[in-house]
C-alpha cells in the first residue's frame, strides 16, 4: 500500500500572469484553490518562491510566482493511500 499526501492552497489574493515588465493577466482569482504536492508544499513552508511557467495563449508563455505569502495560512491536506489488485470481467472460456 502506497500513500501521498495532496495539499489544498486557497488564494487570498488575485494572482497574476506575468508576460512582461508591462503586461499581467490574472491567473487565478481571490478564493481559487490549487493542489500541490507534499514538497511543493514544504518549499512554500520553507519559504521558498514557487515559478511556474503557464500558457498564457496565442501561443505566449508567462510566469506565475506563488510564495507562502499568495496563499491563505490554512491548508487542507488529504492523505491518500492507494492499493492494487486484480479483478476479472467474467469472460466465459471459448467453445472452440
Amino acid at each position: 500500500m502506497a500513500t501521498h499526501k495532496e495539499y489544498t492552497l486557497t488564494f487570498k489574493e488575485d494572482c497574476y500572469e506575468h508576460l512582461d515588465s508591462n503586461v499581467k493577466a490574472i491567473h487565478r482569482r481571490k478564493g481559487d484553490t490549487i493542489v500541490v504536492n507534499e514538497e511543493t508544499f514544504k518549499s512554500l513552508q520553507a519559504g521558498k518562491t514557487i515559478e511556474r511557467m503557464v500558457n498564457a495563449g496565442h501561443g505566449m508563455m508567462a510566469m506565475v510566482t506563488y510564495d507562502k505569502y499568495t496563499f491563505e495560512n490554512d491548508v487542507t491536506v488529504l492523505l491518500i493511500e492507494t492499493s492494487a489488485s486484480v479483478a476479472k470481467l467474467g469472460q466465459r472460456k471459448s467453445k472452440s
